[in-house]
């Protein structure tokens, strides 16, 4: 399946998730699941924090709220390229999303400067405008337990003159984006 359909899917799957998370209140009652590989399953919520800061078309300093409302979405299997992303409420924003893809896969407690293919960073306003921003950027992983029984990294993803898409083309758009969570690469 080629990067681009995945890409397709990963987007229509948040749109899909943002609506069955605003109108399925009785789902909050249910335990959070996580797949092997981190998938986000039933909106659990994995993120212990998240701040993005961001300058170029917008300037801000947006930190991610600790609560279910902050979504890891996306998969890091042990055999393939990395496709994730940590999608949160904004008080400008319906929601806000930073979404990576890797070239190569992370490996189980993999550490360092990892090799992107790009970075996207995404805002869905209130007046119901895309403002997406794509573009090559770096990922740095300082902390990462990489065991059934112990999840978590702890990361930054730096990106400059990131591409508008959309309701933003033409601008552009320079992010990082430092997060933790109970999350981890290639466990089986």
């Amino acid at each position: 399946m080629s990067r681009e359909w995945i890409w397709c899917l990963f987007w229509m799957g948040i749109v899909v998730g943002f609506a069955a998370c605003a109108n399925n209140e009785e789902e909050a009652d249910k335990p959070e699941t996580v797949s092997e590989t981190g998938t986000s399953m039933a909106g659990a919520s994995v993120v212990r924090s998240a701040v993005l800061t961001v300058a170029g078309a917008i300037d801000a300093r947006m930190e991610a709220p600790g609560d279910e409302s902050t979504l890891l979405r996306g998969n890091c299997p042990p055999n393939m390229w990395a496709n994730f992303g940590i999608q949160f409420s904004h008080p400008d924003y319906l929601w806000v999303a930073v979404t990576i893809m890797t070239k190569d896969a992370v490996q189980p407690g993999q550490t360092g400067p990892v090799r992107l293919d790009w970075v996207d960073v995404s805002f869905f306003s209130k007046d119901m405008k895309s403002l997406f921003f794509k573009g090559p950027g770096t990922f740095d992983i300082s902390t990462h337990h990489a065991s059934p029984e112990n999840r978590r990294m702890i990361g930054v993803i730096k990106a400059s003159g990131l591409k508008g898409r959309d309701d933003s083309e033409g601008e552009t758009l320079d992010a990082e984006f430092a997060f933790d969570m109970n999350f981890s690469c290639g466990v089986k």
